[in-house]
């Protein structure tokens, strides 16, 4: 043999080498890329299975927000700011929820369920009340997502203190 050809059959073996590196290269990165999502989807559920859980083990907590929810002029000046907090807290979650789902970190399945439920709440008196003085907290992308959202027709008996139906 001479050193012509060892040298090409060297250049193929090299160039299948980088072939099979690039399709490891792209399975990796769509490993990756599915663990991630499904790290988005664990955190985005864990954050409002944690907002549901202060309102589980604190009945006064629950309390306002219910009330709250319902219309700010059923709570007194210190449980408005107590609600206002819990708000903040809702919705700077589902703004990272909605920052997740553009990022494509979020299926879009996901995003969906939260959506409704975020919607349910967000279009309540006291949500829209608290929304309309601060707004100005959120990302131009979320406030437009928020102001695209109507009321689902959800019946909300088991939510608010009155047992607002819809």
């Amino acid at each position: 043999m001479n050193w012509n050809a060892i040298s090409a059959i060297g250049e193929i073996i090299g160039a299948v080498g980088v072939v099979v590196s690039l399709v490891y290269l792209a399975m990796q990165i769509r490993h990756n890329t599915r663990a991630m999502m499904a790290q988005s989807a664990r955190e985005a559920v864990a954050a409002m299975r944690d907002f549901n859980q202060s309102m589980i083990e604190d009945p006064e907590l629950s309390r306002i927000f219910r009330l709250g929810a319902e219309n700010l002029v059923n709570l007194t000046e210190e449980e408005r700011a107590r609600f206002g907090h819990i708000l903040f807290n809702f919705f700077k979650t589902a703004e990272e929820l909605h920052y997740q789902y553009l990022q494509g970190t979020l299926d879009p399945e996901i995003w969906k369920s939260w959506k409704g439920i975020v919607s349910l709440y967000s279009t309540s008196p006291g949500f829209s009340e608290y929304w309309l003085m601060r707004e100005m907290f959120f990302t131009p992308a979320f406030r437009a997502e928020h102001d695209s959202w109507i009321d689902p027709g959800a019946d909300r008996t088991d939510h608010f203190a009155k047992g607002v139906r819809r």
